[in-house]
C-alpha cells in the first residue's frame, strides 16, 4: 500500500497548500502530522516518507528555520541512500536542496 494513499498523504496536501496561501501557521502542524502519520503506518525509513521531509525541509528553509531544516534533510537523505540507494535520481535533488540551505547559513554567519 502506498503511503501517498494514506490518511497521512491528505494532510500532508493539505500542508502544501496551507503554506502555498502563505497560512504557515497552519502549514507547520499539517507537516509534522503528516510525518508522524507516515512514520506510525509505514515505518521511519519508508522512501515517500523521505519525501515528505523534504517538502517539511523546504518549507523550514523558506520560513528561515535553518537549525530545523537542515536536521531533516539530513534525514531525508539518509532514508533515500538506505532504502533506494546512492544513484537516486531524488538524492541528487534532495541533496542540491541541502546545499542550498548550507550556502544560506554561510550569509548568516
Amino acid at each position: 500500500r502506498s503511503i501517498v494513499a494514506c490518511p497521512g498523504g491528505k494532510v500532508l496536501s493539505d500542508g502544501v497548500e496551507c503554506s502555498a496561501q502563505l497560512k504557515y501557521d497552519e502549514a507547520e502542524p499539517l507537516y509534522r502530522r503528516a510525518i508522524a502519520i507516515g512514520e506510525n503506518s509505514h515505518g521511519s525509513d519508508h522512501p515517500e516518507l523521505a519525501t515528505w521531509i523534504n517538502k517539511f525541509a523546504g518549507f523550514c528553509r523558506a520560513q528561515g528555520k535553518h537549525d530545523e531544516a537542515g536536521p531533516l534533510y539530513k534525514r531525508d537523505i539518509a532514508i533515500g541512500r538506505k532504502a533506494l540507494g546512492p544513484e537516486l535520481s531524488h538524492l541528487a535533488c534532495w541533496l542540491n536542496h541541502f546545499a542550498r540551505l548550507l550556502h544560506a547559513q554561510v550569509g548568516r554567519f
